[in-house]
C-alpha cells in the first residue's frame, strides 16, 4: 500500500498533472461553453506544478512514515529523489502530451 502511495505521488501524479497542463495549452483559450475566459496556462502550469511538487513531498513523507516510522533522515532522502523524479515526469508529460495534441 505504502509503494503504491510513493509511486503515485513519485510518478503517476506528475503525468497526469503535465498532461493537464499540456491539454489547456492545446485548447488555446477558446472560451468555454458558458461563454468565460479560461485561466491562462502561463498561470495555470506553475500552479500545477506547485502542487504536484508537494503532493510528491507529502505523499512521499506519509509513506515513508507509515513504512519506517519516523526517520527523518530516510524520509528527506526519499522526498528528494521523489521531488527529482516528478519534476523530470511532469516536464516530460508537458512535452510529450504537448507534441501528440
Amino acid at each position: 500500500m505504502t509503494g503504491t502511495l510513493a509511486n503515485t505521488a513519485a510518478l503517476f501524479g506528475p503525468l497526469v498533472g503535465g498532461a493537464t497542463v499540456a491539454l489547456a495549452a492545446g485548447l488555446g483559450g477558446n472560451a468555454g461553453p458558458l461563454g468565460g475566459r479560461p485561466l491562462p496556462v502561463s498561470a495555470l502550469g506553475p500552479a500545477v506544478g506547485a502542487y504536484v511538487l508537494l503532493l510528491a513531498a507529502t505523499l512521499t513523507a506519509l509513506s515513508t512514515g507509515l513504512e519506517r516510522g519516523l526517520d527523518r533522515a530516510l524520509a528527506g532522502y526519499r522526498v528528494g529523489l521523489a521531488l527529482a523524479s516528478a519534476t523530470t515526469a511532469f516536464l516530460l508529460a508537458v512535452v510529450v502530451a504537448g507534441a501528440l495534441l
